[in-house]
């Protein structure tokens, strides 16, 4: 429910005049999707009267499980996610000229939800708003594709982290945001 006042009292559900808003779940590394989050997504998004795309971002291929990776002291870049996920070619028209948000359940390093991010702006939507129940604390390094970097977002992809530049995004923290809850 906290989540739920967080996104309704950033106004991040809010549309200006025909901006159009989508809703979507970042799958987990065995491509299946959180159900509990699925829920949260079907309920919030019928609140504000707004699409909810399941499946739009899929995982074509089984990615490394990065608390287990993190657990064996294993190093993972952005190329776990990126060479594993798709975007779903049947929904190719329901995303441009959209604001997407994309749920997830947890990040550690940002490397799912800049390749979702990245993907759904290559395939033409507005804007990205990446959402996470929870954070590991570590610096967001926001990615971006280098010049002459293409790709289909609908099909399995090569890229690697080092076809992408980066920016360390400032973090934020408000200690009384739990106050009144």
């Amino acid at each position: 429910m906290h989540l739920f006042a967080s996104i309704y009292l950033e106004g991040l559900y809010l549309t200006d005049a025909g901006r159009k808003l989508t809703w979507c779940m970042y799958p987990g590394h065995d491509g299946q999707y959180t159900p509990i989050l699925d829920s949260f997504v079907t309920m919030i998004s019928r609140q504000f009267h707004e699409y909810y795309l399941p499946e739009l971002i899929q995982r074509h291929t089984e990615a490394i499980r990065s608390s287990s990776a993190r657990s064996r002291r294993q190093t993972l870049n952005m190329d776990n996610q990126l060479q594993t996920i798709q975007l779903n070619p049947v929904m190719r028209e329901k995303i441009t000229k959209r604001s997407m948000i994309v749920i997830d359940d947890f990040t550690t390093q940002g490397f799912g939800f800049e390749t979702a991010r990245n993907f759904l702006f290559n395939a033409g939507a507005e804007s990205v708003t990446c959402i996470a129940v929870g954070k590991y604390p570590k610096p967001y390094i926001a990615r971006y594709p280098k010049d002459g970097i293409t790709w289909d977002s609908f099909m399995p992809v090569s890229l690697t982290e080092n076809d992408f530049a980066f920016n360390t995004v400032r973090s934020i923290i408000n200690d009384q945001a739990l106050r009144f809850f």
